[in-house]
């Protein structure tokens, strides 16, 4: 992300420069009398190793991997880049067919230019130049040109350079990366816009400290929203939509960005999800709750909003006993359901009589009776114990 961002600025760098100059000279970076205005930059490298390949005059397309020059190269068909691809001009010069651009970054292409000989001593990668009638600057090997020695304007330049280039010298489009590190990129031409480099898209505004994240919040009657973190870019600006939840739900928010559309890419919406979860209700758990041995939870009333999990349950043996209820508030969108234990107090069932039979129309126990009468004229007097049994609804006397 920080070499893309480093490339971004680069582009916009070069632009405003290259603007300026290219309709009076029709050149970029390289400015009379020598000046140079490339990106300098430490170029990471000494010396080419085996993961570096020479390039050669052929050019053709480049997908990946890390090229330098061993001697000036004058190419045949334009560089076209489609992968990460690391050029190190090596302090020779790179010449262009004169045809095209030297080197075109299309859609995929993440190139880098660098040179590790631009502050080299040595006489081969010091490059002449003259600047001709037309602001064009003009590399030659044979200083005893006639057209060197009579120009007015005329150096040398140390280090590599991009040159030749009649449709630009470097041409960067659809959603390619140039970052230069180091070179010169002079004597290349163009019929609009900069000869130098030339950027057929626009620049990406740096996204990657901002972020749109879901959030959840416990219900409690206020409206809830969503909000960015992280600093927005200069000149960028964000508006949501469907960005508001007070009841228990979930919506998705979207983000969405305005910013410079002229010199940089549309910013890509971002989403978030914002839910607002059902919260816990306020209740009182019932007590004295009373039972009778063979009951079920359904003899035992509750207050309103609370039922047994399961009225069909006995309600046990005498003691406390705990049986699962459940609360359910008015308000079911908002608060959730309650499941609480409550405590039961059975009592023993009331029990019969001992002496008691069942069908049975009198008590049994012993009495005594008296009876006076006369018998034949002689007076009578009966004593006699009289016990009443009942068996299974029947009377005996004995």
């Amino acid at each position: 992300m920080e070499h893309r961002t480093n490339a971004h600025k680069l582009v916009l760098w070069l632009l405003a420069a290259l603007s300026a100059l290219c309709a009076a000279l029709a050149l970029a970076v390289l400015l009379p009398g020598g000046a140079r205005t490339a990106h300098a930059a430490e170029n990471g490298h000494t010396e080419h190793g085996t993961d570096w390949t020479a390039l050669f005059a052929e050019g053709g397309k480049l997908t990946g991997g890390n090229y330098y020059l061993a001697a000036d190269v004058e190419l045949t068909t334009a560089l076209t880049v489609s992968g990460p691809v690391t050029l190190c001009l090596n302090g020779y010069v790179l010449t262009g067919a004169g045809s095209s651009a030297v080197i075109m970054i299309g859609s995929g292409g993440d190139f880098m230019l660098c040179d590790c000989q631009s502050e080299s001593a040595e006489s081969e990668h010091r490059h002449a130049y003259y600047v001709d009638g037309n602001g064009k600057y003009v590399f030659v090997t044979d200083t005893s040109d006639p057209n060197y020695t009579s120009a007015e304007e005329k150096g040398a330049v140390t280090g590599g350079v991009v040159t030749g280039g009649m449709q630009h010298g470097i041409y960067v489009y659809g959603s390619g990366i140039f970052t230069m590190q180091g070179g010169t990129i002079a004597g290349n031409t163009a019929e609009t816009h900069g000869g130098g480099v030339y950027i057929n898209n626009t620049a990406a505004f740096t996204m990657s400290g901002v972020s749109f994240t879901d959030a959840s919040y416990i219900y409690d009657g206020s409206e809830k929203t969503l909000t960015i973190t992280g600093t927005l870019p200069d000149g960028v600006t964000v508006e949501y939509t469907a960005n508001t939840l007070t009841d228990a739900g979930s919506v998705e928010v979207t983000a969405s960005f305005t910013g410079d559309k002229i010199n940089y890419n549309e910013i890509a919406v971002m989403t978030a999800t914002l839910t607002i979860e059902r919260a816990i209700p306020a209740y009182t758990l019932p007590e004295g709750l009373t039972a009778t041995e063979g009951d079920t939870l359904a003899d035992v009333a509750l207050p309103d909003g609370w039922n047994w999990a399961d009225d069909t349950l006995s309600v046990g043996e005498e003691g406390d006993n705990s049986f699962t209820a459940v609360y359910t508030p008015a308000d079911t969108a908002n608060y959730q359901e309650v499941s609480a234990e409550l405590t039961v107090s059975v009592s023993a069932a009331a029990t019969e009589d001992a002496g008691a039979v069942p069908g049975g129309e009198e008590t049994g126990g012993c009495s005594s009776s008296v009876g006076i009468g006369s018998a034949g004229g002689a007076a009578v007097i009966i004593s006699a114990a009289c016990a009443l049994i009942f068996k299974k609804g029947k009377r005996s006397d004995l």
